[in-house]
């Protein structure tokens, strides 16, 4: 991710956008993982709405039993 969208501005679904953009370029870790993302992303714009990236990470918190056991897994550390 750095290395190929390190210019993308976090937030608005702009870096997911940009790993889709370079989909054929990711590891395959990273290709296997962004349905996942992709989901998740749907999921916490549900519960939490247009966040910027801050409140993003205190919504999920916050919010953990409105979301999936996959996307919690996802959620920053405090």
């Amino acid at each position: 991710m750095h290395s190929l969208c390190s210019s993308v501005q976090p937030g608005g679904g702009r870096a997911l956008a940009c790993l889709k953009q370079h989909e054929g370029e990711l590891s395959p870790a990273c290709k296997t993982a962004l349905p996942t993302l992709e989901r998740c992303a749907v999921e916490l714009k549900a519960v939490c709405g247009d966040v910027g990236r801050r409140e993003a990470r205190s919504c999920m918190h916050n919010n953990a039993d409105k979301l999936s056991a996959e996307c919690r897994q996802l959620a920053p550390a405090r």
